[in-house]
């Protein structure tokens, strides 16, 4: 079988810097269901596919010849940020995850291993900081401006405002935890 780059299912080419199967949380933490997923970092997206049909990353679409689909996808600015995550109370300390912000958007993904999760973390750094060097401040897709230092503060910004949702919502999590035990069966199941 091949992949869509021509070469053989499984292999990294050129385009693709990793390629690998991790657990990914609802995007910026809708509700929804823990997925498994085959992930594809490139240059500047990370995307992932559905895994269907025996373990066949990219399921039917791959089988009938087509080029594959990817189930979602996160475009990566120089401004993005990745980072491994400890894991929280009433978490198993064996689950290495790790986030990735970009822009207004920001993904948990969970890793086998914490090496899986360290390698990963390295790739995506490498891929932002190449995006850093190449001068690709980027804002939001289809938003940019002609002034690419204009994006990139912008981007910059809306990742800042991201991670202080984030903490404070962690915040009030944890203060309804300490002072409402009635409530944790409720926030447990939000969060």
């Amino acid at each position: 079988p091949e992949d869509a780059d021509g070469g053989p299912l499984g292999a990294v080419s050129e385009a693709v810097l990793m390629r690998g199967r991790l657990h990914k949380d609802p995007i910026n933490g809708r509700l929804g269901v823990r997925r498994h997923r085959e992930f594809v970092l490139e240059r500047s997206t990370l995307s992932w596919f559905e895994i269907l049909e025996g373990d066949s990353p990219r399921g039917a679409s791959a089988a009938a010849g087509q080029a594959p689909k990817p189930k979602g996808s996160l475009r990566l600015f120089a401004s993005s940020s990745v980072q491994a995550l400890a894991s929280p109370a009433g978490v198993a300390a064996d689950d290495p995850r790790l986030e990735l912000i970009s822009g207004r958007d920001y993904l948990t993904l969970h890793a086998a291993t914490a090496d899986d999760r360290d390698a990963w973390v390295s790739a995506l750094a490498g891929a932002i900081a190449e995006l850093a060097r190449a001068g690709e401040g980027g804002g939001r897709a289809g938003l940019s401006t002609n002034a690419p230092w204009m994006d990139a503060l912008e981007a910059a910004n809306e990742a800042r405002k991201l991670r202080w949702r984030r903490r404070e919502l962690r915040r009030r999590r944890e203060w309804r935890r300490r002072w409402n035990p009635d409530d944790n069966a409720e926030d447990e199941d939000d969060g």
